[in-house]
């Protein structure tokens, strides 16, 4: 059985990455090499039936023990500048919340 990824939200909270209310739509991934092995990075964005949406950022670092950081947001007016700040809090990629960005859009039918 898979050990549940937890998002650390702002507030001390936690949520587990995959609750069924909290249904993924758009995601993205990368990885790349380091002196000591590979970095992974994913960045999602969920929605909630109430129409919250969860953005968050999984990294992997050589060590094997997962950062996460996560917030939860009233409406997509703010999705764009919060993966950015989750991204940088990772030192995460640029395409990376950028691809999770545009797929979102596709997914929400926003250009």
């Amino acid at each position: 059985m898979p050990v549940p990824v937890i998002i650390d939200l702002p507030n001390g909270d936690t949520l587990e990455a995959g609750d069924p209310s909290w249904p993924e739509i758009a995601s993205a991934k990368w990885n790349r090499p380091s002196d000591d092995g590979y970095i992974e990075w994913t960045q999602s964005i969920c929605r909630h039936s109430d129409g919250r949406l969860l953005a968050y950022v999984v990294m992997l670092p050589p060590s094997g023990i997962l950062r996460t950081a996560g917030e939860i947001l009233a409406d997509d007016s703010l999705l764009v500048d919060t993966m950015e700040a989750l991204a940088k809090k990772f030192d995460v990629p640029t395409n990376v919340p950028y691809s999770c960005i545009q797929r979102y859009k596709r997914v929400a039918g926003k250009k």
